[in-house]
């Protein structure tokens, strides 16, 4: 079973203010990225984990570690 796999992290104070960082920097860009996508990049990014996804939005934050399908 593919879900059984996954792993969840849960969030923190620390993957807030990175997530902020990121919807800056895609803002200053002129591209929108949810606030909500910007945190889980961030968890995983704090993680150093990869964020697989279909969701395409996730190609405008630059600096983590991404699979889109």
């Amino acid at each position: 079973n593919f879900m059984s796999n996954l792993l969840v992290f849960p969030t923190s104070l620390v993957d807030g203010e990175l997530a902020k960082k990121f919807q800056f920097e895609c803002r200053k860009s002129g591209n929108y990225v949810s606030t909500l996508d910007c945190l889980i990049a961030a968890t995983a990014s704090n993680n150093n984990a990869t964020v697989v996804t279909s969701n395409s939005d996730f190609k405008r934050i630059e600096s983590i570690q991404k699979q889109i399908f």
